[in-house]
């Protein structure tokens, strides 16, 4: 009976009898070891009771103290002065337990006859194997080093591990100073080929010293996401004693899967609580405990939760933190699956079956889908090749989505990012589809997913009236973020089929059998290889959407002072309308989101809106207008109006509207009434006003419809000081806004330790300090010309994450193609200074 964890009244009264008799009796005493027996309690569990009822003892110095608990108290005042009562419910007790005894017994023997025949499947002769490994590793425990010097040697011989890598608190990146055993369980339970698989569990048995052979099939064995497979964050974003808590939940599982006791029941349920408030393991630990005993416990996959709750209407709770199960809801799930699996007529009969069977149901093995090539092309009838050409769409939030999919989380629904243009008509639902980037290098395959429906018909992408195009639903199991390399087109042409073209001039063209194939397990093997995003100036992504976005979040990456940073920040709170001007490349976009989700509170994109003005924007376009429709012409609300209604029917939430190039517009145009009411003292329903511009059936019944600025509408707006074209933001404007004017951080420590981080040599980052300082002081004293506003900002300094070891390249680059086209705008008619900068620019690299 190790499944219960109350006693009963039956229990208590047996433990009082004993107590009343004999006290508190040794280890191993025949009448302790009997009632042990009889209640199916461990002799220090029975003796643990016996101490409580020293609490109620009138006769010991502990009587009156916390520590008996109301149960034993109230058992105590009902029979300890009443022998003769206490020996009646004696009598009672005992056949009551000996009954519940032989039914749990039964119980129990059932429950070990559906694992020996599981264990008998011989589609999961895996097991055995499975549960050496996990045995092997615990041995590791307390030997980490000897642990990681081995994983390294195996990652030395083995490609597509080297993902295995951490990025330390001072920002550089480099080999994993600790790990944890469901991390190296998952170097072979991951989305790569069926022979990868095999050859690294082989690799990996010799190192941990287990004789079994590697198994030859893998059924309803769940894998991790090949963009996420480690089950701890980065040093610099993960907690001192994460990786502690998973090693202390994979020893208190293994020891309560093999003695299946009632305390170890309880140390495994305290452990993996602890455990579930690891950043980022999610879903993920209940995978890592099926591996390490399959027949014990249960994985909890996104296609075994489908299954679970669509399928079987089995409800698994997630009373833990982030919407996840906590311990009660795992171990009363696995409870009830376990009572389940005796009936007959139950569809499935093991954890191992209920897993496969998940996968079969969905057509998938991994959180995302992203199973081995085999099990996807087994799933999917054809293959299809997507383009996406950035030339026509830019994919801005391309960074986040890809955490987004890397983290286990689906990109927004409706933004149209789960969807996808297609010309053929034959792509269906299950069907598996490639991404590849055309147009603008780099080019090559970015993404995967499956197609969730069939070809459909909508609105052109373009938004054009009329236009409709034909789509179909995409789920991305797997996308590269800027800056991770794509799998080339060369490759492409090279190793996977050279009579394809891959650059189509449409979306959705069909992969040949065989070209799918070798693609499948090529493009698994380049996304196990891709490095993790790591931070960098312009990217915002490591945040996780469901936890609060702190002020440690907003200056993390930051180059400014940090101080400095979170005043803006009370400025905005306060001012609710903030400016953010300064020359090119100073960050004013990255400053910009992060004040907003640091107003907001979380990393919340649907309270955000981005847009740009520009010399054509209008009221019509801001606020409202009137617009060509069917029936002649409607009064269609703006960018600025909707905003507004978003925020004043959420009232308990702050909104950021975010305007691009606020100084390029005309002001007074585009903003018309409503102007004024952008003033903190002027927001609200009582502020209200009359637009410019109202329905023809308002009108004729004499009705007017006010407006007003929500108190709870923020607006932060950015202008680049050194665009020429435009003229001074009129006074309108600048009494209504706070100004924050941003410049270049080149000698901020900040900038310095960024750098060197990403590898680049020390002697380069004094170069780029010194020379462009230098610069931007001469462009300060050209007060006739330029000015500060003029300067040229850190950011295009910034090597992006794909950039890696030939540094000097890459600054030649950028001085070639950005900065001295910049400087000769500058200096339009003094070629010499520009040739002089040229000179100063100039780097040679002394270690070549």
């Amino acid at each position: 009976m190790p499944g219960r964890e109350t006693w009963s009244e039956d229990e208590y009264v047996l433990a009082l009898d004993l107590y009343l008799r004999r006290g508190i009796v040794p280890r191993d005493d025949a009448e302790l070891v009997e009632l042990a027996r009889l209640t199916g309690r461990t002799q220090d569990s029975v003796r643990m009771r016996l101490s409580n009822f020293r609490h109620s003892d009138p006769s010991t110095e502990l009587r009156g103290l916390d520590g008996g608990g109301e149960a034993v108290q109230s058992v105590w005042d009902k029979f300890a002065d009443d022998r003769e009562r206490l020996q009646m419910a004696v009598a009672d007790a005992i056949p009551r337990l000996e009954q519940l005894r032989a039914e749990n017994e039964h119980v129990q023997s059932a429950e070990h006859e559906v694992r020996d025949q599981s264990a008998r499947d011989g589609r999961f002769g895996w097991v055995p194997f499975y549960e050496q490994i996990a045995n092997g590793l615990l041995a590791f425990r307390n030997r980490r080093a000897d642990l990681l010097k081995g994983i390294e040697e195996l990652s030395g011989r083995s490609a597509g591990l080297s993902y295995l890598k951490d990025q330390y608190e001072d920002g550089t990146i480099g080999p994993l100073k600790d790990i944890c055993p469901f991390t190296v369980m998952g170097v072979f339970n991951r989305g790569i080929t069926h022979a990868s698989r095999i050859k690294l569990a082989a690799e990996l048995a010799g190192l941990l010293g287990v004789e079994a052979e590697a198994p030859r099939t893998f059924d309803g064995i769940p894998v991790l996401n090949n963009q996420k497979s480690m089950f701890f964050w980065w040093e610099i974003h993960r907690g001192a004693g994460d990786i502690d808590l998973l090693w202390e939940l994979f020893e208190s599982a293994l020891r309560y899967a093999d003695s299946d006791s009632f305390q170890d029941r309880q140390q495994f349920a305290n452990a993996f609580d602890e455990a579930m408030s690891v950043k980022g393991v999610g879903w993920n630990l209940t995978m890592g405990l099926f591996w390490i005993r399959p027949l014990f416990f249960l994985t909890l996959d996104g296609n075994s939760r489908e299954y679970l709750e669509n399928v079987l209407n089995v409800r698994v709770g997630r009373t833990g933190p982030k919407g996840y199960c906590s311990a009660s809801d795992y171990l009363s799930l696995m409870d009830d699956l376990r009572t389940r699996f005796m009936d007959e007529d139950f569809p499935v009969r093991s954890f191992p079956e209920l897993s496969l069977t998940s996968w079969e149901y969905t057509g998938s093995r991994s959180e995302t889908g992203a199973g081995n090539s085999e099990q996807r092309r087994a799933a999917a009838r054809n293959a299809f090749l997507l383009s996406w050409n950035p030339t026509y769409w830019a994919w801005d939030d391309l960074a986040d989505d890809a955490r987004a999919i890397q983290s286990g989380r689906p990109t927004e629904s409706g933004t149209g990012k789960d969807r996808w243009s297609v010309r053929n008509r034959d792509v269906c639902r299950g069907d598996r589809l490639f991404l590849i980037r055309v147009g603008k290098a780099p080019k090559g395959i970015v993404g995967s997913g499956v197609a969730t429906s069939d070809v459909f018909s909508a609105a052109h992408w373009s938004q054009e009236p009329g236009k409709s195009a034909q789509y179909v639903r995409v789920k991305w199991d797997a996308l590269l973020a800027p800056g991770q390399p794509p799998l080339p087109i060369e490759v492409l042409e090279s190793e996977i089929d050279p009579h394809f073209r891959w650059t189509p001039q449409s979306s959705s063209v069909r992969l040949p059998p065989d070209t799918w194939g070798r693609l499948e397990e090529r493009w698994a093997q380049h996304i196990g290889d891709a490095s993790p995003v790591a931070p960098t100036l312009i990217r915002d992504s490591d945040m996780d959407y469901s936890v609060p976005f702190t002020d440690v979040d907003v200056v993390q990456d930051l180059f400014f002072d940090h101080k400095l940073v979170l005043s803006w920040l009370e400025l905005l709170k306060t001012k609710q309308n903030l400016i953010l001007q300064g020359p090119p490349g100073v960050g004013k976009t990255l400053i910009a989101r992060r004040l907003a989700y640091g107003l907001i509170g979380t990393r919340a994109d649907d309270q955000v809106e981005w847009l740009q003005f520009h010399q054509s924007y209008s009221y019509e376009d801001f606020v409202q207008g009137w617009r060509p429709s069917k029936s002649g012409f409607e009064l269609q609300p703006g960018r600025f109006l909707q905003f507004c209604r978003r925020a004043a029917s959420a009232p308990s939430r702050d909104f950021v509207l975010v305007i691009d190039e606020i100084n390029r517009g005309n002001l007074s145009r585009i903003f018309g009434e409503v102007l004024s009411l952008l003033e903190t003292d002027k927001r609200g329903s009582g502020h209200a006003v009359t637009l410019s511009y109202q329905s023809h059936e308002l009108a004729q019944r004499d009705m007017t419809t006010p407006f007003f600025v929500p108190e709870n509408l923020f607006v932060i707006g950015m202008m680049n000081t050194a665009d020429r074209s435009l003229a001074m933001v009129d006074y309108a404007l600048r009494r209504r806004f706070s100004f924050v004017s941003l410049a270049p951080q080149f000698e901020s420590p900040h900038f310095r330790v960024f750098l060197e981080s990403r590898g680049v040599p020390r002697g380069l980052v004094d170069h780029i300090v010194r020379t462009m300082s230098e610069i931007n002081k001469d462009i300060c004293e050209d007060r006739r010309h330029l000015g500060e506003g003029f300067q040229i900002g850190h950011s295009f300094f910034c090597p992006p994450v794909g950039v890696t070891g030939d540094f000097t390249s890459w600054f030649a680059a950028v001085v070639e193609h950005e900065i001295l086209p910049l400087l000769g705008e500058y200096w339009i008619d003094a070629d010499e200074k520009v040739a002089e900068c040229r000179d100063a620019l100039k780097y040679v690299d002394s270690d070549r």
